[in-house]
């Protein structure tokens, strides 16, 4: 290992700055008054068409012609370019999986020789912070090409890179296979909820015993004939309690029967937390 001024990496690594294993290229926006130069080959891509959880684009909302690229801006972009956001959003990124363009809140890097497009996208979220606290400006934040250019991160050797890419892809297409089946099983709980909260389908040893169940008309539609439809004001009390301001300082317990819950405690249809406040105590009818 080496000392550097990031602490210590490997013998083999080296301390590079973005503009020395990337081109950076700025984007431009064809005027919009001109219709030849819109709707043409070309893809365009606005920053709102990025997310952390897509790596790679080839589609654009919209597309330019040959003419409004060489009249504008606007830049073709070699396949494998990592696009980068550095205006408003800064940070976010995908590699082109086809030549394509940009507007201007993009500096995007077409990788030199000696860096791997698939490992430079894997380190931009490592250097975030670092271009955040370089940008600047009065409506939003933006960070410049040059400024860019200079800020540093370790780099292995190309194969290297490469076999880190593809480690930390692989670990990506698991994390998708996951996500998709886990949307697939609230799909799933979804339509069962459908069915059975409705009395569509029934559980074992509910209702009648036969091939086909008796239903009976009501304001809500068809329900099982055992099934009746009720109002929830007339069978359930209802309170609710909007704002702090009927609450004094003494009513909250480090301690005690009641638990204050507040939205806050809420996330994917459960009570994530009933401690973020103190308990409060009951007042008396006459306080």
């Amino acid at each position: 290992m080496k000392q550097t001024e990031i602490g210590l990496i490997p013998d083999d690594w080296e301390m590079k700055s973005l503009g020395e294993v990337a081109t950076i290229v700025g984007g431009g926006t064809p005027s919009t008054l001109n219709s030849a130069y819109w709707n043409g080959d070309i893809q365009w891509f606005t920053p709102a068409e990025l997310s952390d959880s897509k790596k790679y684009v080839s589609k654009s909302e919209r597309t330019i012609t040959e003419r409004g690229l060489k009249e504008s801006s606007a830049k073709l972009l070699p396949k494998g370019t990592v696009l980068l956001t550095t205006r408003a959003s800064i940070g976010i990124t995908a590699i082109l999986e086809n030549p394509a363009s940009t507007n201007q809140g993009f500096q995007s890097l077409i990788a030199k020789n000696n860096c791997c497009s698939e490992f430079l996208y894997y380190v931009i979220p490592l250097i975030k912070d670092e271009m955040l606290s370089r940008a600047s400006g009065s409506t939003f934040a933006e960070i410049s090409a040059k400024k860019l250019s200079t800020i540093t991160f370790q780099l292995p050797p190309l194969a290297e890179q490469q076999r880190i890419a593809k480690a930390l892809s692989d670990v990506d297409a698991l994390i998708s296979t996951t996500e998709k089946l886990i949307q697939k099983k609230k799909n799933i709980k979804q339509g069962t909820m459908q069915n059975l909260l409705t009395g569509k389908k029934r559980l074992p040893g509910f209702g009648p015993q036969t091939k086909s169940p008796a239903y009976k008309q009501t304001e809500l539609g068809l329900i099982p004939e055992d099934w009746d439809v009720k109002n929830i004001n007339k069978e359930c009390t209802i309170k609710a309690r909007i704002g702090w301001q009927g609450l004094k300082s003494t009513e909250y317990l480090d301690s005690g029967d009641y638990i204050l819950i507040t939205g806050t405690d809420f996330g994917l249809s459960q009570v994530l937390s009933v401690k973020s406040e103190p308990p409060f105590q009951q007042r008396s009818p006459n306080s």
